[in-house]
């Protein structure tokens, strides 16, 4: 398997893990999609900073037997309404 880093890696990013971790812990929501009881997908993002409105999805992961189905993408949507509501 090959992986391709299109942007600044985390620990690029992140200079205190703990603290980010912690921040996360604290602020993110998570959302989880289900087919038949069974998890085929979960996001967590946050938003910390209200005047600038700037949110950030932190992780999507979808269950490799649903990809390629729009699952991704329904995630992501859902942070964003969620986000700017």
């Amino acid at each position: 398997m090959q992986f391709i880093k299109y942007f600044p890696g985390l620990e690029d990013r992140v200079k205190d893990i703990n603290a980010y971790t912690e921040k996360l812990s604290h602020n993110a929501r998570v959302l989880c999609q289900y087919v038949d009881d069974e998890c085929t997908g979960f996001s967590a993002y946050y938003a910390n900073d209200t005047n600038t409105k700037t949110g950030y999805i932190t992780l999507i992961a979808v269950h490799e037997d649903f990809r390629r189905q729009g699952f991704g993408r329904k995630l992501i949507r859902e942070c964003f309404d969620d986000l700017t509501t």
